[in-house]
Parts: C-alpha cells; structure tokens; sequence
C-alpha cells in the first residue's frame, strides 16, 4: 500500500519580521549620525568664512576712512597733508611775554572854518523895494563867472566846479540851494528888500554851467514861483530868477526851517552846497532834524544869521555837522 508523504514544514525563522527591520536600524542610524556631522562642520565652516569677509571689508573700510600720514593710501586724490607745528616750552614762554607792538593811527584835528563878518551895503529902503526887471539888468553882466575851470568835480558835481557867494560867504560847487527866512521879522527894518538885493548877486554871479534853486520857509515852506527843479544859471534862467525875486510875496508867519531843508533834497541831482539865512531863532529840535536830513550826505550847509543872531547856537551846530560855515552879518535893528 502505498503511503503518502507530506513535505516537511519549515522551521520557524527566529524573530519573524520584526527581526528583520532590527537588523536594518544600524546602516540607518549610521547614515544619520554622518549627515549630521557633516552639517555641523558645513555650518561651523560657512560661520568662519562669513568672519573672514567681514573681517576684511572692515579693514578695507578702516583704510579709506582714515588715511595713513604718509597720503599714499585712503581719502580723495590730491588731499594735501596737515603739518602740525611743534614748539618747545621756552618758546611758548616767549610767544607769550612778546606783544606786537600796539600803533595808533593818526587822527587830524578837526579844523574850525573862520567865519567873516560881512558889512551890508547902506542903501535907502526905496532904493530897494520893488525890485523889478529893469533895475536887475543893472546887474546881470556883472557875474563872477567860472572862475573855478581848474578845480576838479566833486561828489555830485557835473562838469567844472565853481564858486557862489550870497552875503559875502562863498561856496564850491556846481549847485547851490538857498533857503532862506521869510518869517514876519524879515518884514521890519528893511530886511526883506536886502535879502531880494542879495539874492539877486548871488544869481547873477553863477557861472553859465551853474544851477540854482531858491526855497523860501516861514511856517512852512515854498519854491520860488513854484518850481521845484534846477534852474540854469544862463541868461535865460538868470532873467527869470530877477524876475522872480522882484515878485517875492510878503514875510510872514514864524522860523520853522525844516520843510525847506526836506524840499531841497527832494531835488536830483542833489546840492553841492545849501546857504541857510535866518534872522531869528528856532527851536533846537529843528537843528537837530536839519543834521539828520544833510549831515550824512556830504552837502556842506553855510549858515548865515542876518541882522539878528539869535540862532546862533543853532547854526553853529548846523555847519559844524555838515562841515559848512557860520556867518553872522549885522544889520539895522528895529
């Protein structure tokens, strides 16, 4: 009989699977364990090379930045080098006791102009009163004329300089101002027909190349006929200024000479010289105002009391401001 026979099982494998994957685990934590190593030295390799660039950019920095003594390295080209000065003790000692001398420019003395008294002319009152076209023309051909054709132009003056006078006081220039007293008193002792007479003078003793311009104050104050501008002193301009001083209004009202000084100046070109005449007194304070207005200009201002002098402290300091002259002349007292 035939028997069957069955194929023998197989012997268990010790641990199964699960000793299988055990085998596994130390070719695997091994590769672990290098990759990590790896990754520190990377880490600690890349750290140290980031140092060293750091490191030489800011040496890099530190070079431009502060330049070595001898220039050849940092700062822009063509940077000079600073040399520092280095003294001894003594030498400081004797830096210190030394002074530079100490010098004092010198300073002119200021010089007083001499004034001169000036006589009037004794003339009748009728003689003078109403002066008119014809009695100037007596006058006219006796100009001084330019007598000053050497003399040089000065501050404001256009062409050659001459010479003005008006109640004897004489003045350079090429134009000349003259503002003059019309208050009441100038009404009494025949005053007023004097200052018409010299005036008169004055205007035909310009020279041809001259100008003139004629302001009247008593309260206040006015131009002569209402013009404003220079006047030439040709023979044209000298016969309407004879005509014009024959037509002067009455004296009137009170010595308040200020208005006249502030219109003279309006006018351009400026002065070369003002005459100032009064026969009165006057505040202080219009001085004061007058030398405000001309003292820094340059424009000598000759002051002249007539008849009376009891402005006297006030022009002085007047023409001592402007550097002009004072001049008193005496005349007949009421």
């Amino acid at each position: 009989m035939a028997t069957s026979s069955t194929p023998p099982r197989a012997a268990p494998i010790q641990g199964g699977l699960t000793d299988s994957g055990a085998e596994a685990d130390p070719g695997e934590g091994l590769l672990s364990e290098r990759w990590t190593r790896f990754v520190k030295r990377g880490v600690v390799a890349g750290l140290g090379v980031s140092l060293m660039v750091h490191l030489v950019l800011m040496l890099a920095a530190a070079l431009i930045v502060f330049q070595r003594v001898d220039g050849s390295l940092g700062g822009p080209p063509g940077l000079d080098e600073v040399d520092f000065a280095v003294m001894t003790d003594a030498e400081l000692r004797e830096l210190g006791v030394t002074s530079l001398p100490s010098t004092t420019p010198p300073v002119p003395d200021l010089v007083e102009r001499e004034t001169v008294e000036v006589e009037l002319l004794s003339l009748a009152p009728e003689a003078l009163s109403g002066l008119s076209p014809e009695l100037g023309e007596l006058a006219m051909d006796s100009g001084a004329g330019d007598i000053a054709g050497g003399l040089g132009a000065a501050g404001g003056m256009a062409g050659d300089a001459g010479t003005a006078s008006f109640f004897g006081v004489e003045a350079v220039g090429r134009r000349f101002a003259f503002i003059v007293d019309r208050s009441g008193s100038m009404n009494i002792a025949g005053r007023w027909p004097t200052l018409q007479e010299k005036l008169l003078e004055a205007i035909n003793g310009l020279s041809p190349n001259a100008q003139f311009f004629v302001v009247l104050f008593s309260s206040d104050a006015m131009a002569m006929s209402g013009r404003t501008t220079w006047t030439d002193a040709s023979q044209a301009g000298k016969t309407w200024g004879r005509r014009e001083i024959g037509n002067l209004p009455i004296p009137s009202g009170g010595t308040v000479p200020s208005p006249g000084f502030e219109m003279v100046l309006r006018v351009r070109p400026r002065p070369d010289a003002i005459y100032f005449m009064t026969d009165g007194e006057f505040a202080e304070s219009q001085a004061h105002e007058i030398i405000r207005m001309v003292a820094e200009l340059g424009i000598p201002v000759h002051c002249i009391t007539f008849a009376s002098d009891e402005g006297r402290v006030q022009m002085e300091m007047i023409a001592r401001a402007t550097g002009g002259s004072y001049t008193h002349v005496p005349g007949r007292v009421p």
